[in-house]
């Protein structure tokens, strides 16, 4: 667990000078930039995790979203019982360019545990973003997630992700 809040912290914090200079693209101008991405894990269709995302441009630094989940597969994870989870959020581009880069966000949601009950929670993650055309948009990243109000004391899940959109 040490390792995984360390190597988080070097994602989030360690970014160097040169990452923050990231621009538009060269094939895209800043005229083409989209202010919007509709995208979804196209892996998860195999495990049958179903993940969608929904984000806007507010600023050249700034995007706002939504995002939702659902994986019936794994743990106590089944049809009828599934791990779910919504949240809302903001990312920072420090480079300049929203959709392109590296990203830090903050998030706060819903997560329905199967068998231990749903809870509110916030958290943080860690991005990576790259436009590969004025139109096809890939993300990854990951980050934790603190449910509040859990039985048993304070909870952390982690987060990950990796989606392929539709920028417009």
């Amino acid at each position: 667990m040490t390792r995984s809040i360390a190597f988080t912290a070097l994602l989030a914090f360690g970014h160097t000078p040169a990452m923050a200079q990231v621009q538009a693209p060269p094939h895209i101008s800043r005229d083409e930039m989209p202010r919007q991405v509709i995208s979804t894990n196209p892996i998860g269709l195999v495990i049958n995790l179903v993940n969608a995302e929904y984000e806007v441009r507010t600023s050249d630094h700034l995007t706002v979203g939504a995002g939702a989940s659902r994986l019936a597969w794994g743990s106590g994870y089944t049809r009828d019982n599934p791990y779910l989870n919504s949240d809302v959020f903001v990312r920072y581009y420090p480079g300049g360019t929203a959709f392109n880069g590296a990203s830090y966000g903050l998030k706060v949601g819903y997560t329905d545990l199967p068998g231990d009950g749903a809870y509110m929670g916030i958290g943080f993650d860690a991005n990576y973003t790259t436009m590969w055309n004025p139109h096809f948009y890939s993300s990854g990243g990951l980050g934790f997630k603190r449910l509040l109000a859990s039985s048993g004391g304070p909870r952390v899940i982690p987060t990950l992700r990796w989606n392929l959109g539709v920028a417009f």
